[in-house]
């Protein structure tokens, strides 16, 4: 699962690199980046816990999302600011060339 993840996140990324407006191409690189890590902790709730009991969707998907909140945006927000430190760092290299 984390092979196929990887891969069509980078598909994702290679298209969105023909966005040249940085934000609205960050933002949506960080929306795939949310849904994707949403997914994953999802399928491992149904995997290891849901398949065991009786939650209903509409439960399942509360549940992840709210034990799933902290965590996803704390790396959002590293992600973001990560992404912010390579670019200034990029464009500083760029200038001194």
């Amino acid at each position: 699962m984390s092979l196929i993840t990887a891969i069509f996140l980078t598909i994702v990324f290679l298209i969105l690199s023909f966005i040249k407006n940085m934000t609205l191409k960050s933002i949506i690189e960080l929306i795939f980046l949310i849904l994707v890590w949403f997914f994953w902790n999802y399928t491992i709730f149904v995997d290891r816990e849901s398949s065991w009991s009786t939650y209903r969707f509409k439960e399942e998907l509360y549940y992840t999302l709210s034990i799933s909140f902290l965590p996803i945006s704390l790396l959002s927000i590293i992600t973001v600011v990560v992404f912010k430190f390579i670019l200034k760092n990029k464009e500083h290299i760029k200038q001194l060339n």
